[in-house]
């Protein structure tokens, strides 16, 4: 299984799988993308609240002091709350984060803190409908390379599972293996997916839910239809 998050959120996936399933699995550790702090004096104010849409947006952003934060996904909102942050989760999903928030707005200014990369373009979309918005990067995401061995393994047809849980990593991904009959792929969401030609591979794999325990199921129910 080639985990291709960075390393900590990768080994932190892995550990949380169930030993039945690991032993099924041999983890192959190559990120693609590498996330940097870049260590800007953002600060938030009483009459501010954040936006969190990734989980690396609250661990290079500032320390909440009971803020309010508006987040995407139950993760995020968990990191969040442990960050100090008065967290609400608003949505599974980009989309249905936005729709909850133009449908609820806060009385609040907002400040998106995120990436240099992102997708979707959360504050001008808020923006658009009302919402006094800004987008503050805290991290930037470095992509990198497949190492030789891995390149070499992948080459060789060996059968892997590859876990993609980003958009920006699907990419890389796509770019540096346009190619691979052997390898099946399983995308955290649709605007994962959309990055990889489905002809390409032996597989991709959608999970029902853009979570870490519906990524966990996926992988589960693949590896239970291969042979012992």
């Amino acid at each position: 299984m080639l985990m291709t998050r960075p390393h900590a959120a990768s080994r932190s996936f892995v550990a949380s799988l169930p030993k039945n399933l690991l032993a099924r699995l041999k983890p192959v550790y190559n990120p693609l993308i590498k996330i940097i702090s870049l260590k800007y004096g953002v600060s938030i104010s009483n009459t501010e609240a954040a936006i969190f849409t990734s989980m690396n947006g609250v661990i290079h952003g500032p320390k909440g002091n009971g803020q309010k934060a508006y987040c995407v996904g139950a993760a995020t909102t968990q990191i969040a709350l442990e960050h100090g942050w008065a967290a609400h989760m608003y949505g599974e999903t980009a989309e249905a984060f936005l729709s909850n928030l133009i449908n609820n707005p806060p009385a609040l200014d907002l400040i998106h803190l995120s990436g240099i990369h992102t997708r979707g373009n959360i504050a001008s979309q808020l923006m658009q409908n009302g919402l006094k918005t800004k987008n503050v990067a805290v991290y930037d995401q470095i992509t990198q390379h497949l190492k030789k061995d891995v390149n070499q393994l992948i080459l060789s047809g060996a059968q892997m599972l590859v876990p993609l849980f980003s958009p920006r990593t699907s990419k890389q991904f796509s770019i540096q293996v346009p190619r691979a009959p052997s390898l099946q792929l399983v995308a955290l969401s649709q605007a994962v997916a959309q990055n990889l030609d489905t002809t390409s591979y032996a597989g991709v794999i959608i999970v029902t839910a853009p979570t870490a325990a519906a990524m966990q199921s996926a992988i589960s129910l693949w590896v239970e239809g291969q042979p012992a």
